[in-house]
């Protein structure tokens, strides 16, 4: 039987209904909090993220070859502060790569944990290892700065991304100004963090 449109509506109603009843059930408000962090800061954000990549890459390969092995999480653990971060970034792109760097850290974890209890035959390496190549397949197949390009207004992709790599580079060159909005963003977070 196909579904009609009405059925999706009603369905995808029905969804939004519980998740409401479920947010609120968790002490939470219906609605989860609006994204957040600025384009500049984000895609400044995402550039220091990207020395994760070969480290995620390095990580799957030791999979693919069979290997489970324990990872020293508290060497990424500015990884995954800059991730938490960022998946509140109002762009795709940037809050996507945050995405994947949280599924990847997560899926550390999960190893980690399986190899510290005793239990790796709860681990299936091809699960393992399908989630790892979508996700890096994501971070490398997704460019931040796309986050600065808004089709509803006229002016050209091409002056659009020029316009904001110039706000990212006095950001970078603005020490004060970067950090003042980083800070920022800390303190909304910390505000916010129990509802997202």
């Amino acid at each position: 039987m196909t579904e009609t449109l009405d059925d999706i509506r009603k369905r995808t109603e029905e969804l939004r209904e519980r998740l409401t009843k479920a947010r609120l059930e968790n002490g939470q408000s219906a609605e989860p909090p609006e994204d957040f962090v600025p384009l500049p800061l984000s895609i400044i954000l995402a550039e220091r993220l990207k020395p994760f990549e070969p480290i995620a890459i390095k990580y799957a390969g030791i999979i693919a070859e069979g290997r489970l092995i324990s990872i020293d999480m508290s060497k990424l653990v500015e990884y995954r502060k800059t991730a938490e971060l960022l998946r509140m970034s109002v762009g795709f792109e940037t809050g996507l790569y945050a995405g994947m760097v949280n599924r990847i850290l997560r899926q550390m974890d999960e190893v980690n944990s399986a190899i510290e209890s005793g239990n790796i035959e709860a681990i299936h390496v091809g699960e393992v290892l399908r989630l790892l190549h979508f996700s890096i397949k994501m971070m490398r197949g997704h460019d931040p700065i796309d986050d600065a390009y808004n089709s509803t207004i006229n002016v050209s992709y091409s002056n659009q991304i020029t316009l904001a790599e110039a706000e990212i580079e006095r950001l970078k060159a603005d020490t004060e100004a970067f950090e003042a909005e980083l800070t920022a963003a800390w303190a909304h977070y910390e505000t916010i963090k129990h509802e997202i």
